[in-house]
This record gives structure tokens, C-alpha cells and sequence, in this order.
């Protein structure tokens, strides 16, 4: 029994390491907050779309979709299965099209926020497998623009346009 509070001792701290690994393989990517407005869970965020391929394509091919999209992958989190950028400024375009065609950012006397204030954007996408076979690819896309006046920034709400296609380029990423 001398013995018993040197093993309680020895499982306390093997339970503690075990618990930490846990937390940092479980840890929620967060975004900061583009409102100012406290901190945005992404990893709770966006529409799921199921693609025909096992998590670990998708999450290896999606690095190859951002760069097609010139949007740098900043994260690479191989725990979460995600891959994005948290933040990122841009004017007037974001992957080749227009801001303002795949988000609402408001508008004023000259027209579309996103047609002409800097717009600072985040986009993370998370991959889940479903089975050995397939997997969900879930997109977050938010932003805000600055629009320089005594309202300061708006926020910006996606029409889904980018989230579908990226799942169609990861689509013929993996079908080459």
C-alpha cells in the first residue's frame, strides 16, 4: 500500500499527457474576429458538400486548389484536416472573379462595398471523412470590408460560390 500513491502519482501524469495530446490533436482553428466583435469557431462553419474520395486525398490535394486560387495556404493542420488562410486583404477580386460576386458586402451611393473597399477575407476548408471512400469538404468564407467611413467596417456574408468551387476543383485535382 507504501506504494499506492506513487502509481496514483504515475497515472495522474500519464493521464495529463495523454489528455494534453488530446486537446492539441482536438483544438479548434479559430479566425480572428474581421467585425472586431470577439473571436469566429470555423471549424463550426459552412456547408458540407460529399465528394467521392478518401479524406486524406482531399486534404493532400486542397494545398494545390488554394494555390490555383492564388490564395496563399497559411494552414495546414493535418489534425483538423484543414487547409486555408485566416487573413488576407484584397480590392475588388479574390480568385480570379469579382468580391462582389461572391459576397454581400452592402452598398452605398457608388455601388457594391466589395467593388471598391479593401474587403479583409478569411477562407479555411475542412475535410471529414464519411468512409474509406469519401469525405465531406466544408468551405468557410468570411470577410468585411473597411469602408472608410463613420460606420468603419461591414461585415460580408458569402453566397457560396467560392465553397462550390473549391469542392469542384479538389473534384478535378483528384481526378487527374
Amino acid at each position: 500500500m507504501q506504494n499506492a500513491p506513487m502509481r496514483y502519482s504515475v497515472l495522474l501524469v500519464l493521464c495529463a499527457v495523454g489528455l494534453a495530446d488530446l486537446a492539441e490533436a482536438q483544438r479548434p482553428i479559430i479566425v480572428r474576429s474581421l467585425m472586431g466583435r470577439g473571436r469566429v469557431l470555423s471549424d463550426t462553419m459552412g456547408t458540407p458538400y460529399t465528394v467521392p474520395y478518401p479524406a486524406e486525398a482531399v486534404f493532400h490535394a486542397l494545398p494545390a486548389v488554394y494555390e490555383s486560387l492564388k490564395i496563399p495556404p497559411e494552414v495546414r493542420d493535418s489534425a483538423m484536416q484543414a487547409v486555408g488562410n485566416q487573413g488576407f486583404d484584397r480590392r475588388v477580386e479574390v480568385a480570379g472573379r469579382r468580391i462582389s460576386g461572391m459576397m454581400q458586402c452592402g452598398s452605398g451611393a457608388d455601388g457594391d462595398y466589395a467593388d471598391y473597399y479593401k474587403i479583409s477575407l478569411s477562407l479555411i476548408t475542412f475535410v471529414t471523412p464519411v468512409d474509406a471512400n469519401s469525405s465531406t469538404v466544408r468551405s468557410v468564407f468570411l470577410g468585411s470590408a473597411t469602408t472608410g467611413t463613420a460606420r468603419g467596417t461591414r461585415e460580408c456574408r458569402s453566397n457560396g460560390e467560392l465553397e462550390r468551387r473549391i469542392q469542384d476543383l479538389v473534384k478535378r485535382q483528384l481526378d487527374k
